[in-house]
């Protein structure tokens, strides 16, 4: 004769039962005997439904906690202070439209001064009233064409 339904049902993890670790490694015994193992299940200690159980026709729909609503709510003061910051501008037109014009000047000198103090002259560009004879001779070679 066959086993009972309720061994069956204990052995395939159907009821976790009230023992907690015991029970896993009950289950764990047994399913190893059976040459069947779903590690899921064991650690889980119960079965669930398979599937997306939060989309379709048949849906849960997860409850919204006091937490999420003044997550939200807090979200909202802060977008809506965002916004009415941007609603006012600070400059006007006229002052924004060259209000960088000098700073931009001022920092593109300083970045060609330090080029030049870290590179040092460029004797290989075209001839200027600082080369000397010496750089000038280094590129005579390529005065092949006069």
């Amino acid at each position: 004769m066959g086993k009972p339904a309720n061994d069956y049902r204990r052995r395939r993890g159907i009821y976790p039962g009230p023992l907690g670790l015991e029970r896993h490694l009950e289950n764990f015994i047994i399913w190893k005997s059976i040459k069947k193992m779903w590690l899921t299940r064991i650690l889980l200690g119960r079965r669930s439904a398979p599937g997306r159980i939060f989309a379709g026709k048949n849906r849960i729909i997860k409850k919204i906690t006091s937490m999420q609503r003044r997550n939200t709510r807090d979200k909202e003061e802060i977008i809506g202070r965002v916004e009415s910051l941007l609603s006012t501008p600070y400059l006007t037109m006229e002052e924004e439209y060259g209000h960088t014009s000098a700073r931009k000047k001022e920092d593109r000198q300083e970045f060609l001064l330090n080029r030049k103090r870290t590179l040092g002259p460029n004797i290989y560009a075209v001839p200027s009233k600082s080369l000397t004879d010496k750089s000038k001779a280094i590129l005579s070679h390529l005065n092949v064409t006069r």
